[in-house]
């Protein structure tokens, strides 16, 4: 398509100032306006250009010198005093034409004006090859009147074979889309601000070297946003992943911190349900023991009771046997004594036993006493420390109080000091403890809140600014999408016109072709490919029909001539086969000679059967044969006569000879034919039945001039060429010509057909090349896949666009929950002297429950003070009863001791009178009897209390076994719900135990692995308790809960036992709220991917992400320098600095080809800059060292371009944070890396004979005005061509200059326009001097306006120069005779 480029072809005003309808033709894009002043050159140009190209249509543009006076409402309505008109509607535009293809596209712009009103305006363009003036009108016809075109109606006209927009940037958009290119809007301005720039130089006073310098310094291309995207894309992920190491190295302290404690917490807890364990295990074995003790004990008893009931019996028996014996002797005075002796000595034993039970209560009295005098002075010792202790405490309490900012501290602690030594109730300082802590956590629960919508808002805000950045991306692609789009849509286009210039059978006509074009236009939007060659299809198969209906009758009389020539042929097949020719026969004639045959009934022609005699001439011959073939006598049977036979379909001669006249016989002569039993005699009497001469009414005549007779008939036969068939050589001769003549009649009709297979061959050729062309209609493929990307990108334009509302309302919704959070906040902190930050009321909650705490344990204290002291003074009223007793006891000994001597006295005066009675022997036998029977009831009596007791204890211990076998039971319950608590706690594997890891259930190994537990952190159980670890855990898990509210940290109690056990025994139920109480723990989870896990897990995976940010943030940094700004921007950069330098380079070319008449030549040079600091290199040094290949760098040398653009980068940063807002890093960066701020421009002049010099604002300002103008336009020119580069490849590049070369001679002007050409612009130009002819001008429209004094109306008188001649155009066309250019002048 760079070779199709588009040109200015037309331009044409319609009610326009004092324009009814005109049009202004440009040739080869150039159009030359000139005429005196106030002709109304500038208004017309300046109407056009740039007015055409954007559509803006402020006052400044409007006029060369850059005033407001002129506005577009005074153009359209005219002038007030010359005209009079308050409304109007009138049109510009500009029609375009691609150089080597009749496609056309047409730009313009409709106004409709009131005075003192806004001016309406529409833009439009018309796609579809429809031409205004020839296809399309702007006017409608009213009553003769013109009357231009509503924007509403040129809409309608238009259709779908262009578009109207309503508004100046719309239109705009619409000149750059189809026109120009420019990949951004912004650039397509940049152009038009430097055509208006070049438009008047020779006007503007501010026009120096320095902005000239300006305006080709910005004439360069800057670096896109695209181009740039990639670096500032990685600069920005590399600070994400920055911030992300940086908050994953925080998360990680903290988790650390959380980590160190939690593995406290999970040993002590280990260790503790391990020592449970150990403990339950050796209850259960120590039970188990004690219960086979009691049984063994059973049995014992089970046996001595046994033993001890036989001793009863025998014991029984022996009393009733001394009973009987003490009968006999107790008569006798020697028992009587004997009894009373023993009476005597019975209540001596119990007096002594009564004795030793008071010596006994004293001893335990005294002992009492002692333990009571202990007891007091410990108590005493524990209240001095339970008072140290409150004091201590409440000095706790303050500082822990202006922590927490509990100022209720200042009122509970005095009271509590005042009354301490009574009765103190702490339910009020509890409840206000209480309270406080609980407002605190509902202001930490709200600023945990606000901190996590406020990281959520933050994440919002960061995916909506993710979302956005990925829209701005996909309109980006969108933008580009769409321009590749019209791309491929113009070539599409443009190949559609080659094609359809191409076609020869083919052929559109003009309304198909805009048709065609039209849709092309809006293809695939509104019009799938379908319909687009709907057109060409209908055409197509017209023109098929047409040519195919020609070809098909063609073909029909092909096969019509071939049929001929068959049939010809197979007649020639048959005359050759035959061996004489036959007269035609009937078929039926045929069949009955066929059946003849079958009857075997001889039978001959007439001509078969005779010859003529020699002497017989032809003439006579012929006439002979004509009239017999008249007469039906030529092909009759001659059948002998005697064969009958009954006649079918045929002719029989029967034959009625005549022997003595002058018949056929004498002419003809029999021919029998062997085989057929047809004799001579039979064919002799046939002939000789034909008479000749005669006439008779029953004869059958002839003569030898053809007249024949036959009964009533009478004729003459028609000429014959000669005779046929009577006579072998007749028949011979007849076959031969009519073999002749159809071979003949078949090489005509051979030659016939091939002109006619000739014929429908170019018939055909005309339908394979319809074909051809119809199928060689332009592919789809490429416009399709870019409109198929274009809505693919529109689609995730639109789930981004509905993403990214989403996402808004998101943040909308979390900014109105962080309004109200703070509300809140302000309402609940209001009476608080706290900071409202989470550290602040971290540590003051931390802080109250530790004051909390230290409330408890001043409760403990305050408890332990007051018991000491109640229990002092029960001791000491205890000590006093006991001191009593203890004198009371002392008083009874001493009467017991008076009663036994009085007992020892009562005995030895007994003994006495035993002596004196002499009986030894019989009181020796008494005294055993009577001992004897007192014994015997004492001892039955002790064994049946033995029996009894041995009974009880039985009992007793069969109680006990049963009670065991209970406790048996529950020790063994107790033993496995350690076991399996200990297990669940095992197997949350969160201690790491040296030995065995793996976790088995058998119970041995269970108990095996409990006491490695005991051994490797037994000294936690010694050190720490159940509520320091818990609360130490807790505090670490609020103080940390704030860093790591992402994870969603929370603190659970599992292992709960809600069961109960309903044995009423103290001690067990003591043992299960033990275990109750140690089963249960603290498990922290945290969020991690969509899963709780373990704090450790989490850590785990922190420690990998943060080496594989480091890896990435190495990698990505590696990515910056060496891919990216190597090998992407530094590649785009460098092509940019090298086309810089050609152009440059193409500029000091095109100034030295000047040939001024002065000898003033002019150059310019683009220097680099040095660097501005240190650590940055020298523009040359840096533009060497990207020029290399970055895989042959030395390390050194990518330490330096790395330092360089670390720099560059850095600074970029810096000057962002000073800055503070307003512009963003990728703004910073593209302004840092603008590569065209790394060179300078430097204009030179020379004059002929002297040395080089700058070009300053000073020298410029002593040049001549032609000399300026000359040190202007060629960079000017210049800058637009450099400006023009960045459009597409078929755009025009059109410059406008308004009083053009205005101040440079001749020669000059002859070199300016030269340079025009070079660079290829389509122009609009004006002057009051030049006409433009000069052999440097290949070709060029020349309009000369003419407005005679101020008149309404401007004539248009029309010129051509074609590079040799300037002619004076007619309105049919071009004058032949070459006008002499003074001549034109004067005649102007």
């Amino acid at each position: 398509m760079k070779g199709n480029k588009w040109q200015l072809h037309r331009a044409g005003l319609l009610n326009f100032w004092y324009y009814d309808e005109e049009e202004f033709q440009f040739s080869g894009g150039r159009l030359l306006l000139r005429g005196s002043n106030g002709s109304g050159k500038s208004v017309t140009m300046q109407s056009l250009l740039p007015v055409l190209l954007d559509g803006k249509k402020s006052p400044d543009r409007l006029d060369p010198f850059g005033s407001k006076a002129r506005k577009m409402e005074d153009y359209l309505l005219g002038e007030k005093g010359i005209v009079d008109r308050d409304e109007r509607t009138g049109y510009l535009y500009l029609e375009y034409k691609r150089q080597d293809t009749e496609q056309y596209l047409t730009t313009g712009i409709g106004l409709r004006a009131k005075r003192q009103s806004n001016m309406e305006f529409w833009g439009f363009v018309i796609y579809d090859n429809r031409r205004i003036g020839q296809d399309i009108l702007l006017y409608k016809l009213e009553a003769g009147e013109k009357i231009p075109l509503t924007r509403r109606e040129l809409e309608n006209r238009l259709e779908n074979g262009g578009k109207v927009v309503r508004t100046q940037r719309e239109y705009m958009e619409l000149v750059n889309k189809y026109i120009f290119g420019f990949e951004t809007l912004d650039a397509y301005d940049e152009l038009i601000k430097l055509l208006i720039q070049l438009r008047s130089p020779k006007l503007s006073k501010e026009f120096k070297p320095t902005v000239i310098y300006d305006i080709l310094n910005e004439s360069l291309p800057a670096l896109s946003d695209e181009e740039l995207r990639p670096l500032s894309d990685t600069i920005e992920n590399m600070d994400q992943t920055k911030q992300q190491l940086d908050q994953l190295i925080r998360d990680q302290r903290s988790l650390k911190r959380l980590c160190k404690e939690y593995d406290q917490y999970n040993q002590f807890v280990l260790v503790e349900k391990a020592n449970g364990v150990l403990v339950a295990h050796r209850e259960q074995e120590n039970v188990r023991k004690k219960k086979a003790e009691l049984q063994r004990r059973m049995s014992e008893l089970k046996a001595e009771l046994d033993l001890q009931s036989r001793n009863l019996e025998q014991l029984e028996r022996e009393e009733e046997v001394l009973k009987d014996e003490e009968k006999q002797l107790r008569d006798h005075d020697v028992f009587k004594a004997e009894e009373k002796k023993q009476e005597l000595l019975i209540a001596e034993k119990q007096i002594e036993f009564k004795r030793k039970q008071k010596e006994q209560t004293l001893e335990e009295k005294k002992r009492k006493e002692r333990e009571l005098k202990d007891k007091i002075r410990i108590e005493a010792e524990k209240e001095e420390k339970a008072d140290r202790l409150i004091q201590e405490s409440l000095e706790e309490l303050e500082f822990l109080a202006e922590e927490a900012a509990f100022f209720n501290h200042q009122i509970a602690a005095p009271e509590f000091k005042r009354n301490y030594q009574g009765v103190y109730q702490f339910d009020l300082w509890k409840k206000e403890v209480h309270d406080y802590q609980g407002k605190l956590d509902e202001i930490l629960k709200i600023l945990r809140e606000h901190s996590i919508i406020k990281k959520r808002y933050q994440e919002l805000e960061k995916e909506l600014g993710e979302v956005n950045k990925d829209l701005d991306d996909q309109r980006s692609n969108e933008r580009k999408w769409e321009q590749y789009f019209e791309e491929e849509r113009e070539r599409y286009l443009e190949a559609f016109h080659i094609w359809q210039q191409q076609n020869k059978q083919l052929d559109l006509s003009d309304k198909d072709v805009q048709m065609v074009a039209s849709r092309i236009g809006q293809i695939y939007d509104e019009y799938p490919l379908e319909e687009i060659k709907a057109p060409i299809e209908k055409r197509y198969r017209e023109v098929y029909q047409v040519l195919q209906k020609e070809s098909i009758q063609l073909q029909q009389r092909i096969e019509t001539k071939q049929k001929e020539i068959e049939q010809k042929k197979i007649e020639l097949k048959e005359w050759k086969e035959k061996k004489d020719p036959e007269p035609e026969r009937h078929y039926e004639t045929v069949e009955a000679r066929q059946q003849l045959m079958k009857q075997n009934i001889p039978h001959l022609p007439f001509y078969s059967a005779v010859e003529f005699h020699d002497e017989v001439s032809i003439t006579q011959r012929e006439r002979i044969e004509a009239a017999i073939t008249e007469m039906g006598l030529l092909d009759a049977l001659i059948i002998p006569e005697s064969y009958s036979v009954e006649l079918v379909h045929d002719r029989i001669i029967r034959p009625n000879p005549q022997f003595f006249g002058y018949t056929l016989a004498d002419l003809l002569y029999p021919t029998p034919v062997e085989g057929i039993e047809v004799t001579g005699k039979d064919i002799d009497h046939v002939l000789r039945s034909i008479v000749i001469d005669e006439k008779a009414d029953s004869l059958i005549s002839i003569n030898e001039e053809g007249r024949y007779q036959i009964g009533l008939i009478e004729g003459h036969a028609p000429d014959q060429s000669q005779a046929i068939y009577i006579g072998k050589e007749a028949r011979k001769q007849y076959r031969l010509q009519v073999i002749q003549r159809i071979e003949e009649k078949i090489s005509a009709l051979e030659e016939e057909k091939i002109r006619m297979i000739q014929e429908s061959q170019r018939w055909e050729m005309k339908l394979a090349t319809l074909e051809r062309e119809f199928l060689d209609f332009p592919e789809d493929k490429d416009v399709k896949h870019v409109y198929e990307e274009l809505v693919e990108t529109r689609q995730k334009i639109k789930l981004l666009a509905e993403e990214a509302k989403r996402k808004n309302d998101r943040v909308k919704q979390e900014l109105e929950q962080l309004q109200r959070i703070k509300n809140q906040l302000r309402e609940l902190t209001e009476e608080i002297s706290l900071p409202i930050q989470e550290e602040a009321y971290e540590t003051a909650r931390t802080s109250i429950l530790n004051y909390q705490q230290e409330l408890r344990d001043l409760e403990s204290n305050y408890k332990d003070y007051q018991h000491s002291k109640q229990s002092i003074l029960l001791y000491q009223q205890n000590l006093e009863e006991i001191q009593f007793d203890i004198d009371e006891l002392k008083g009874e000994l001493n009467q017991i001791e008076g009663e036994i001597k009085k007992y020892h006295l009562q005995l030895q005066q007994i003994e006495e009178r035993l002596a004196e009675l002499g009986a030894e022997e019989i009181r020796q036998l008494i005294e055993n009897i009577v001992q004897r029977l007192k014994q015997i009831p004492i001892q039955i009596k002790e064994l049946i209390a033995n029996i009894q007791d041995i009974r009880n204890q039985i009992n007793h211990t069969e109680a006990e076994i049963n009670k065991k076998e209970s406790e048996v039971l529950f020790a063994e319950q107790l033993f496995q719900k350690w076991l399996t608590i200990f297990t669940e706690d095992d197997r949350l594997q969160l201690v790491n135990v040296i030995e065995d890891s793996s976790i088995r259930l058998e119970e041995e190994h269970i108990v095996s692995r409990a006491k490695q537990v005991l051994n490797q952190y037994g000294t936690l159980l010694q050190n720490l308790d159940r509520e320091k670890v818990n609360q130490r855990l807790t505090n670490v898990y609020y103080q940390e809960q704030s860093v790591l509210v992402e994870y969603r940290l929370t603190q659970d109690t599992i292992f709960e036992i809600n069961e109960e056990i309903s044995i009423d025994d103290e001690n067990i139920i003591m043992k299960w709220d033990q275990l109750k109480q140690k089963a249960r723990r603290i498990q922290l989870l945290m969020e991690y991917n969509g899963n709780r896990v373990s704090p450790y897990y989490v850590l785990t995976q922190i420690d990998k992400d943060i080496e594989l940010q480091k890896v990435i943030l190495s990698e990505k940094d590696r990515e910056l320098y060496e891919e990216i700004i190597l090998n992407s921007v530094g590649r785009i950069i460098r092509a940019r600095i090298n086309r810089a330098e050609q152009w440059v380079e193409k500029i000091n070319r095109l100034m030295s080809e000047r040939d001024t008449s002065s000898g003033l030549t002019f150059s310019i040079r683009w220097k680099p800059k040095t660097a501005d600091i240190e650590e940055e290199l020298d523009t040359k040094d840096l533009v060497d060292l990207l020029r290399l290949d970055s895989r042959l760098l030395k390390a050194e040398d990518m330490n330096r371009i790395t330092t360089h653009f670390q720099s560059k980068i850095t600074r970029a940063k810096e000057v962002l944070e000073e800055k503070g807002y307003g512009e963003t890093l990728h703004q910073m960066i593209k302004e840092m890396l603008d590569y065209r701020k790394w060179f300078s421009f430097t204009l030179y002049y020379k004059r002929e004979g002297e040395p080089k010099r700058e070009l300053t604002n000073n020298v410029f300002y002593t040049f001549s005005g032609g000399e300026k103008a000359m040190a202007m336009y060629i960079p000017l020119f210049s800058a637009a061509y450099s400006r023009y580069l960045e459009a597409r490849d078929d755009a025009p590049y059109i410059i406008s200059l308004d009083e053009a070369f205005a101040g440079v001679d001749e020669n000059n002007i002859r070199d300016m326009f030269d340079l025009v050409e070079k660079l290829g612009f389509n122009y609009i130009f004006n002057s009051q001097a030049l006409w433009g002819d000069y052999d440097t001008v290949s070709q060029l429209s020349i309009c000369e306006l003419v407005r005679p004094k101020n008149a309404s109306y401007v004539t248009v008188v029309r010129y051509h120069w074609d590079g040799r001649r300037l002619q004076l155009l007619k309105s049919e066309g071009i004058e032949e005779n070459r006008l002499d250019q003074e001549k034109i002048k004067y005649m102007v």
